[in-house]
């Protein structure tokens, strides 16, 4: 995802997002290599459609976020320790002070489902630092808020800002994940190479630190948690003095957790707070992100449901926080003209780089006339396209949810340019979204760009090929899963397809299959079926040489013992009746290797 923020030179997303589209089929290209040359021309040729690899990317529209009440009306009140304001200087939005409200003052669970660079993570850091404040200067040590994230990405990156924002507060943070080092010197040496710094006074860098004196915050991922539920060497962090001291639980992106996942999370949280003494005491906070605007979520009650499920703890049906926007007013009178014809050029969109330079031509064409003088500033720009057509297209066609870019141009061309081809509506498209990033309006008396557009990118990791074994050049290849060859079928008989395999190496191909009763049965990785696994493939002169390769043979010509059991064998397959060591005497038959 590439965004525009209001506080950054705004960036050509669609010049980044080609680079990131681009750069990931190379590198799909260079990971595997195939020795047939039709497959090779076959899988390029398929790589050439742009749903393969990546799909129509979702664009959506940042709007401004309500403001929320200010950090000093809570401490005001006597709600936060006085050392929040020094740790915490920013202005909450309004969905981050009602989690304040939720959590700090009325006690209660909350589900925070909010878009992303929405300030999530401040609607559990400041309650978990503010009560660990408070129990600090009651002389209670121990671990008194747990944040699990599904990645060790994300835990690395929230561990690395909390640290630092919290250098000063005398509290201490722990990172318990696979990636943290045992012994305190390993993790120092670490930080000096990775980082070219000292540690925090609030960071502990390895789990030696973490036993000896558990922190106040820890951070991790649920199999790390699992493992010091179970370990012995690990019961030092849940000791029985401070049974009760863990007063915060959070799930950081709680929609990864589904299914078996799920239930496997479920049942861990309720072994903690049964070993913590917890239940029914902790303050459970899960986050997800959505891309959805301006209205409530229709599943309120099944998110609620969700969270109450997962968490084994109450969650009233207001628990849900969602982002509350300003409420702009979007005109729809005394709009200007679209010019007659469409002269965005290509050159023009390559070439914006942020600067208000590069946006002058791609005004000039959506104006149909040149820029005036007085209009060539960022603040007259704003207040002109205010009343741009397309402007206007696409606050109201943006507002609540984001939209595939096809999906959004084909709308477009309908209701604004139906006598106009897709691509250029897709090119004035492209031009008033990098336009809307420089030209700016007044929203709540700060200066904000009059659009911040936002892309989501969307890859895959490819798709399966299969492939009736045969003597046919080039092969029956298909990437629709089918597991019977549809080539063969408009030929008149039915043959199985195979998923197939690549060696990593010379890129030969290999057929996976079952074997049961000398019939051959397409074989996935968690196929249950009972009967010999093995891989297929047809005999030739090339591959003749190298069955078994020289690797498998020792230094006397003998296979090694531990290929022993895996030496390929030579066989007849016959793809019509779908039978190795076959009889028959159909002239589709073949020699194959087969490799358990």
């Amino acid at each position: 995802m590439s965004k525009i923020s209001t506080d950054q030179k705004p960036q050509n997303i669609f010049l980044v997002a080609d680079h990131l589209q681009k750069t990931y089929k190379k590198f799909v290209k260079t990971f595997q290599k195939f020795q047939n040359p039709d497959i090779q021309e076959w899988v390029d040729l398929q790589m050439e459609r742009k749903d393969l690899l990546y799909k129509d990317p979702l664009i959506e529209l940042e709007f401004q976020f309500e403001k929320g009440k200010p950090l000093q009306k809570y401490m005001r009140e006597g709600i936060f320790d006085p050392k929040i304001l020094e740790i915490y200087n920013i202005e909450p939005y309004k969905h981050q002070s009602d989690s304040l409200d939720k959590v700090c003052i009325e006690n209660k669970n909350i589900m925070v489902s909010t878009g992303t660079a929405s300030g999530k993570s401040m609607c559990f850091w400041i309650p978990i630092v503010n009560t660990c404040l408070k129990m600090k200067a009651q002389g209670l040590d121990g671990i008194k808020a747990i944040v699990i994230f599904p990645m060790n990405a994300l835990a690395n990156s929230q561990f690395y800002g909390l640290v630092k924002t919290l250098h000063g507060s005398g509290l201490k943070v722990g990172r318990y994940t696979g990636d943290t080092p045992h012994p305190k010197e390993e993790g120092l040496k670490l930080l000096k190479k990775n980082y070219n710094r000292d540690p925090y006074d609030s960071e502990y860098v390895s789990r030696e630190e973490i036993k000896e004196k558990p922190p106040d915050i820890l951070i991790t991922n649920y199999v790390m948690l699992d493992l010091i539920l179970m370990r012995f060497d690990d019961r030092y962090l849940f000791p029985e003095q401070y049974k009760g001291y863990l007063k915060y639980l959070v799930l950081d992106e709680i929609h990864t957790y589904s299914g078996n996942m799920g239930a496997d999370v479920a049942g861990l949280i309720r072994r903690l707070k049964e070993k913590t003494d917890t239940s029914g005491k902790i303050r459970c906070i899960g986050t997800s992100a959505t891309i959805k605007k301006n209205k409530k979520s229709e599943g309120t009650s099944s998110i609620i449901e969700f969270a109450e499920k997962i968490f084994g703890e109450k969650f009233e049906s207001s628990s849900l926080i969602e982002a509350s926007f300003v409420n702009l007013k979007i005109p729809d009178k005394d709009l200007i003209p679209l010019p007659e014809k469409i002269t965005v050029q290509d050159s023009d969109l390559k070439e914006f780089d942020g600067s208000f330079g590069t946006i002058i031509p791609l005004a000039n064409s959506l104006l149909g006339r040149q820029l005036k003088q007085d209009e060539r500033n960022q603040k007259n720009l704003g207040a002109l396209f205010y009343k741009h057509p397309t402007i206007v297209f696409l606050r109201n066609s943006l507002n609540e949810e984001a939209k595939g870019l096809k999906n959004l141009t084909t709308e477009y061309k309908d209701k604004l340019r139906p006598d106009k081809t897709e691509e250029d509506c897709l090119k004035e498209l492209k031009a008033v979204f990098l336009l809307g990033t420089v030209a700016k309006i007044t929203v709540q008396n700060k200066e904000r760009p009059i659009l911040v557009p936002k892309l989501h990118l969307f890859f895959t990791q490819g798709h399966e090929i299969s492939s009736c074994i045969s003597k046919n050049s080039p092969p029956h290849l298909n990437i629709k899963g089918d597991i019977e060859c549809k080539t063969c079928e408009t030929d008149g008989f039915e043959t199985n397809a195979f998923p197939m395999y690549f060696c990593r190496i010379c890129g030969h191909e290999f057929y996976s299959v079952l074997i049961s009763d000398n019939y051959v049965i397409p074989r996935t990785f968690d196929t249950e079926e009972v009967g010999e696994l093995a891989y297929l493939t047809p005999s030739t002169k090339e591959n003749e040489k190298c069955m078994p390769p020289e690797s498998w043979y020792d230094d006397k010509g003998k296979i090694r013992k531990g290929y022993k059991n895996s030496r390929p064998e030579t066989t007849e397959y016959c793809p019509r009746c779908n039978v190795i060591n076959s009889q028959c005497s159909c002239s589709e038959k073949l020699e194959v290797w087969k490799i358990p």
